[in-house]
């Protein structure tokens, strides 16, 4: 399966065109400069595509042979990842490249690695299958005894853990390798834990050093498939050097982890962050220290210490205090450490081991030369672990940090916003997946330097995690689980039902539930909707069976169940499924099961009643056994008819009621459903492959069954899911299909006239079976070939971007520059601005942007303002939308400006105009900056930022218009990503990058002296998306639809004070997906598109239901990926 990931999606050269199965077509727009090309990464599960161009015009065929170079392939865990060029050509705007894979099905992704791919890829379908594999720990042979406890841990969370001394593995770096290379080809290895120093101990692991100017990294250890620098599994070291400290730094992991401390818990709502604008040309380290301060107070922070040289130069005592009151996350940036102290403010090794902040450890990240140099004899790093004892624990409870005196700033800052983007904003679980995903953030906001001992393959490398990769990564108060459980159970087999409940007894779902008994079973499930795990269990010997319950947020549930030898009981032991072995929806079969008396006696008049869940009806539930002897198993027939709805894979959760006399057992089994699984392979456009708005064409639809059994008598019904198309040819005969077979299907469509170019027109392919099996499978059509006269967008909020050469557009602006520079005849105010500052200014009108109102504006020297008061004065530009910069971002120009160069012979400027009823910013011949520790003043530029009051320029959803003018522009910053322009929302979300890295989507026109660009919600066409027509009282308005991911939900006509109102999204089947929260009287609510896990939802049609009072109203809505 081809997948996107995210950091190919915000490529503004770079566009998902079309989607057909296992082939993608994107549409990338090339360089005029033939010397140039713009490149990107496709991820994909194990076989390597054939990418290749498909533009039909045979006169460019020569010149497009050679443009596409495929680089060398890498690999993150599941998925492979394959970089590919394209460069420019003489009079080509554009080129599509049809991607092309082998599916491998439908197999599970990694537990670890899972919420990464949610993260990063665009349109990653969660695993259902998901769960803990192997964590392996390496140790030297005299650390054995002293891990086990966490060891113990581990296995008690779900996890099976390995340990493997160095006797067994080697005592090199390269051994070591091996041996994890091994195992991971074996099992399902996803953490690896490394215990003990590389250098100050007795018996060393080792790491790598030397390289790419790394003098120490632990990374090699990760990257086990493939010849790249991309992490397959998670790895931390635990730097001890004797038995003393390991039992310190377990200790402190099993109560952070297991129990954290609860007495105090504000300090799960404070943080410190100490930072240095030092040495002098540093001056990006301080503003990033105070962006995440105020991430962290927008999140729900209390307090947020800081201490920042300037002023301060010996922080020992401000540090201690705040660490010793208690902080959830110490945080440093500067531009120069040593190995043993943050320089400025002053703080050492010996100032952590001065520490008393008990039970109350943070994580520490230090984005800083030099301070997890973990080869040298105690580096600043390891202090923070092995300070303390195991009964009077101080310092932190993991480190992050680089090895090397060779880490530059801006990839610095980029690591930090990552980390801390990670955590709050995607709810990243373990600090493992957090140092990874920080990283990955460097691939997204880099494009041009990947490789090399300068390069984001640097930083993958110099960046390591001293802590357990596993460990929770806590964010706010952790809250109370409950569970209920029988407090014993007998040798044998059981079903374990466990409920799990929050503190107001409402059920907790996708809990992870674990029973685990030393040496003989470990077994989980996830919590179902109303709170329930059923465990089959079969203890064999007496004893305690452990049971944890993991969630995240939540503290974790302990608790151990007795196992007893009873004199009788009787439970489950076998099965085997009727006819050929395997249910299949829509069948009625049998089911053989054999029962065991596990006890000392003898059973009696046994009898046995079967049931299931939901997709099961039990014929014959109930079989008479007679008696059976103690250790002797007899069988018994029950028949069952299986849903001709149960999906393909559903793991069925078969309970058995068995009785002798008054004695009654629970016990139970599972097994899987076998279905077919209709999936889209092609879709094709008869012609030239393109319906052009106003055409009618035949599709050719091109379906696979790619489930495990076959279906018959299929036949489809096309339906557009919009009042953009309508479906001349509905309805096609597809006959039978057996698995992993295909089948083609003809119908005609007509895109209306007035549908705008570019458009994504969606459809829905309703499949039906001779035995009532239904299926669906959707996808897209572009409506005609989007160019540079086209506008671009939407957002998933609802902004589009327009420039002027969108000439059929009554939206298209018309360059009119406005000067306000007083020097050069206007009439505005001088904003004095410094190098790299700030300043607010009112507004004179309420702007309202991506749902938000604001009175105040932001305006930084640096080519960008932010709507509110903000501080972020970031000289360098990044991705939209991305974790960097500030929030509500409004960026005409985002590069490095300096008003008081000397060269600079303007400065910027804001005006309202009146009459037009639009405030204006200017930046005015302000001197454009290029490179870093030693400036080169370039060019001067003149550019303007235009806010269209929104009383009088309306728009449909009360969003003000913006318009970016250029008056003299040069965007040639090769040395930093060229320059940022777009917009970007108050949630670093979602936005509109209009160009990022020099490189444009295919409806963008390249910068240039008198282009205009305006940023509106004003869509091209007159379609709502659903064609619903919204009347009477109340209303529920959703837009826009389609939507990308996010959902603006507006509610009218509803009474403030009902207490009832709900929100519930559906799937197409009509099962649950998840419930958004209203809290009236608020009526306008923003949904990001996510499920009950936080889990982005694949692309597809839903419903929206509102229920209120009397009142169902539903509404259908489409999300695009």
């Amino acid at each position: 399966m081809i997948f996107l990931l995210v950091l190919i999606s915000l490529q503004p050269s770079m566009k998902v065109v079309e989607r057909r199965g296992d082939v993608m077509v994107l549409r990338v727009t090339v360089p005029e400069d033939g010397n140039r090309t713009v490149g990107g990464l496709v991820a994909y599960s194990h076989h390597i595509p054939t990418i290749r161009i498909i533009n039909s015009d045979p006169e460019l065929a020569c010149e497009k042979g050679n443009m596409v170079e495929l680089g060398s392939p890498a690999k993150l865990r599941d998925y492979c990842v394959l970089p590919f060029s394209v460069r420019g050509g003489k009079d080509i705007n554009s080129v599509d490249l049809e991607i092309d894979a082998v599916s491998v099905g439908g197999g599970s992704s990694s537990y670890a690695f899972e919420p990464l791919y949610r993260s990063l890829i665009v349109n990653y379908e969660p695993s259902q299958t998901t769960t803990p594999g192997v964590y392996l720990i390496i140790t030297p042979d005299g650390f054995l005894d002293g891990i086990e406890l966490l060891a113990n841990w581990k296995r008690k969370k779900g996890w099976d853990v390995r340990v493997a001394t160095l006797s067994e593995t080697g005592s090199d770096a390269s051994s070591i390798r091996n041996y994890i290379s091994n195992l991971y080809e074996t099992v399902d290895l996803e953490y690896v834990l490394l215990v003990g120093d590389a250098g100050d101990a007795p018996t060393p692991v080792p790491a790598f050093t030397n390289i790419l100017n790394c003098p120490v990294t632990d990374h090699p250890y990760s990257t086990i498939s493939g010849d790249d620098f991309l992490p397959d599994i998670i790895v931390g070291r635990l730097p001890v050097s004797n038995e003393g400290e390991l039992a310190t730094v377990v200790a402190k992991l099993l109560k952070y982890d297991m129990s954290p401390y609860m007495d105090d818990t504000l300090w799960y709502r404070r943080a410190l962050m100490v930072g240095a604008n030092y040495p002098d040309y540093i001056t990006t380290a301080l503003p990033t220290k105070r962006c995440v301060r105020d991430r962290l107070l927008a999140y729900g922070f209390q307090t947020v210490d800081t201490v920042f040289y300037p002023p301060v130069n010996d922080g020992v005592e401000m540090i201690t205090t705040s660490v010793n009151l208690g902080v959830l996350f110490v945080n440093y940036r500067a531009g120069r450490a040593s190995t043993f102290a943050w320089n400025k403010p002053k703080f050492c090794v010996d100032g952590i081991y001065g520490l008393s902040n008990d039970w109350k450890l943070p994580l520490v990240v230090s984005l800083v030369c030099y301070t997890g140099s973990f080869d040298a004899p105690e580096c600043f790093g390891e202090a923070w672990l092995r300070a303390g004892t195991p009964y009077q624990p101080k310092g932190g409870i993991a480190f992050i940090g680089p090895g090397s005196a060779s880490t530059s700033t801006r990839w610095n800052n980029c690591l930090d916003y990552g980390i801390y983007w990670a955590i709050l904003e995607e709810d990243i679980p373990t600090v493992g997946q957090v140092l990874i995903r920080g990283k990955m953030e460097l691939l997204c906001n880099f494009p041009l330097e990947q490789f090399g001992s300068s390069g984001v393959e640097k930083y993958f490398n110099d960046y390591n995690l001293l802590g357990d990769p596993e460990m929770t990564v806590w964010r706010d108060v952790p809250k109370r689980m409950l569970a209920t459980h029988p407090d014993t159970l007998p040798v044998g087999s059981s079903l374990l039902t466990v409920g799990v409940e929050n503190v107001s007894h409402e059920p907790v779902e996708n809990a992870l539930v674990s029973a685990f008994k030393e040496g003989e079973l470990r077994t989980y499930g996830f919590t179902s909707g109303d709170g329930i795990c059923m465990l089959n269990v079969e203890p064999r010997t007496s004893g305690s069976l452990y049971l944890t319950v993991t969630k995240r947020r939540m503290l974790p549930y302990l608790d151990s169940i007795s196992v007893e030898l009873n004199d009788v009981y009787v439970g489950y032991s076998s099965h085997t499924i009727g006819g050929d072995g395997i249910m299949t929806s829509g069948e009625t079969t049998s089911v053989n099961v054999s029962l065991k008396n596990y006890g000392s006696q003898t059973a009696t008049d046994v009898s046995a009643v079967l049931g299931a869940d939901e997709y099961i009806t039990v014929i014959d539930s109930m079989f008479e056994f007679g008696s059976i002897g103690a250790g002797e198993e007899k069988e018994g027939t029950y028949s069952f008819a299986v849903s001709p709805g149960c999906r393909n894979g559903h793991a069925v959760q078969f309970r058995i009621r068995s009785s002798s006399g008054s004695y009654v057992w629970n016990s139970g089994f599972m097994d899987s459903v076998s279905s077919s699984v209709f999936s889209l392979d092609t879709v094709a456009v008869a012609g030239d492959g393109i319906i052009d708005p106003g055409e009618e064409e035949d599709i050719h639809i091109t379906i696979r069954n790619s489930g495990s059994s076959g279906a018959y008598d299929i036949n489809g019904i096309l339906r557009n899911l919009t009042s953009t198309a309508s479906v001349t040819d509905s309805a096609y005969y597809f006959g039978e299909l057996m698995p992993e077979s295909t089948s083609t299907g003809f119908f005609s469509v007509r895109i209306y006239s007035d549908v705008a170019v570019g458009k994504r027109v969606p459809f829905n392919l309703f499949l039906t079976t001779a035995d009532g099996f239904m299926d669906t499978v959707f996808f897209c059509i572009t409506a005609g070939e989007p160019d540079t006269t086209a506008p671009l967008g939407p957002d998933a909020y609802g902004y589009y971007a327009y420039d002027d050469a969108d000439v059929d557009f009554d939206a298209r602006p018309t360059y009119n520059w406005v000067e306000i520079d007083t020097g050069f005849g206007g009439g505005g105010t001088c904003l004095p601005l410094r190098d790299d500052e700030v300043k607010t200014v009112s507004l004179p009108f309420t702007f309202r942007f991506y749902g938000e109102e604001y009175t105040q504006i932001s305006v930084c020297a640096n080519g960008f303002l932010s709507m509110g008061v903000d501080i972020c004065n970031d000289m360098y530009n990044w991705h939209i939308p991305s974790s960097m910069g500030p929030p509500s971002l409004v960026a005409p120009f985002w590069d490095d400006f300096d008003p008081t160069s000397s060269d600079s012979s303007g400065d910027v400027f804001y005006f309202y105009d009146e009459s037009g009823h639009r405030f204006i910013v200017e930046w005015s011949r302000v001197q454009h900056i290029l490179g870093f520790i030693h400036e080169i003043p370039s060019e001067l530029l003149t550019f303007e930022a235009v806010l269209m009051h929104p009383g009088y320029y309306p728009t449909p959803t009360g969003d003000g218009e913006i318009i970016f003018q250029y008056h003299t522009v040069k965007n040639d910053d090769s040395w930093h990503n060229y320059a940022t322009v777009g917009i970007e929302d108050h949630n670093h979300q979602c936005g509109v990058e209009y160009t990022f890295a020099n490189s444009y989507p295919p409806e963008a026109s390249p910068m240039r002296d008198g282009r205009a660009i305006k940023f509106t919600t004003q869509p091209p066409d007159t379609f709502l998306g659903t064609g619903e027509r919204y009347e009477g009282m109340p209303t529920l308005l959703i837009s826009p639809n389609p939507t990308f991911g996010a959902l603006v939900i507006k509610l009218k006509g509803i009474d403030a004070e009902l207490s009832n109102a709900r929100l519930v999204v559906y799937d197409l089947a009509g099962r649950y997906v998840c419930e958004i929260p209203v809290k009236l009287p608020n009526t306008r609510i923003f949904w990001d598109g996510t499920d009950t896990t936080d889990r982005k939802l694949s692309q597809g049609l839903y419903f929206l239901k509102l229920s209120c009072g009397n009142v169902d109203i539903t509404r259908k809505f489409v999300i695009l990926r």
